[in-house]
């Protein structure tokens, strides 16, 4: 028994240096993916001629490690379920970098400055327990801030203009009220996901939708803040946040009534007359396309000719009858 027990590890072990202790290297990309430990001699990872654009680094535990020396060529760098509890220095001095990557880590806040700041296009931060987010990254065009533990609107969000994918759901709280340049700035997203409180009326402003969701636009220019619904947080269960608990700095409900449903009805009228109307359109063409129509012309002017000529026998036979 003890000699199967003796092969088994030997045949196991090189298995796990095969998935774990070996990085793959594909032309610019470098990727390792650890067993979650600490890599041994992380700062001989990297050497000083290399030149990789792309590095995923997954799985290893990276927390208090002083140096990774990674390659200032970096453009695209995922640190993955790294067990980071902050962004590490290097990374902020990575002056090329373009993409960062890392979710599902410990990471409490995203603020500071980054070398790179003004190239930095796509960031990760998703499935952390960030309670702040406070970094200006004006050429951003993708944020992922899902699955955090924020309790109020990030609004360094809006220094990216750029910003065309935004995702904020699963944090602890939802938007009840925006700005009218808020408004403007969340529907020019192509990508945007976030909690709704899904207002029905609203006592201020007036009732306009995101992504299938009520919210009351104010009309104002600006605000310093889109005023939110709090909710229950957990943590340990970031994607069901629990039901909204005070509302911050918006009155909820109510929009004049019977408005919105009568330009309902009015617009349903027009809708259903227009589509008569193209309807009897389409059935004429479709008729003269297939000749009926032209047919039933002819008959008719064949019906009328056989009536006149029928009238003009009745004439003529009473003209040809002899009087008494």
């Amino acid at each position: 028994m003890w000699r199967l027990s003796m092969l088994l590890a030997l045949a196991v072990a090189p298995t796990r240096a095969f998935f774990f202790d070996h990085p793959k290297v594909h032309g610019d990309s470098y990727s390792y993916k650890g067993d979650g430990d600490a890599p041994d001699h992380p700062e001989s990872l990297f050497t000083p001629d290399d030149t990789f654009t792309d590095i995923t680094l997954e799985n290893w535990d990276l927390d208090g490690i002083a140096e990774l020396n990674l390659p200032h060529s970096v453009q695209k760098l995922t640190l993955l379920k790294c067990n980071l509890v902050a962004i590490p220095t290097e990374v902020r001095a990575l002056e090329n970098l373009q993409e960062l990557n890392v979710a599902e880590n410990r990471l409490e806040a995203i603020d500071g400055a980054f070398a790179a700041s003004t190239t930095i296009t796509k960031l990760n931060a998703s499935h952390n327990s960030i309670s702040t987010y406070n970094t200006s990254l004006p050429s951003l065009t993708a944020l992922d801030l899902s699955a955090n533990a924020l309790t109020a609107f990030p609004n360094a969000v809006f220094v990216s203009t750029q910003l065309d994918s935004f995702r904020v759901s699963g944090n602890g709280f939802e938007i009840a009220a925006v700005s009218t340049a808020q408004y403007d700035f969340f529907a020019g997203l192509s990508d945007f996901q976030a909690g709704f409180a899904d207002v029905s009326s609203c006592d201020t402003g007036s009732l306009v939708y995101l992504q299938g969701k009520g919210v009351c636009r104010l009309d104002i220019a600006a605000a310093e803040d889109p005023a939110v619904v709090l909710r229950d947080h957990d943590a340990t269960n970031n994607e069901n946040p629990l039901t909204p608990m005070a509302t911050v700095g918006v009155l909820i409900p109510a929009l004049p009534s019977g408005t919105g449903s009568n330009n309902t009805k009015k617009y349903i009228i027009v809708a259903v007359i227009v589509l008569v109307v193209v309807g009897v359109i389409v059935g004429v063409i479709a008729l003269i396309s297939l000749g009926i129509v032209g047919g039933i012309s002819r008959a008719v002017q064949l019906a009328l000719a056989i009536r006149r000529r029928w009238k003009r026998l009745i004439v003529y036979s009473r003209q040809m009858t002899p009087s008494s």
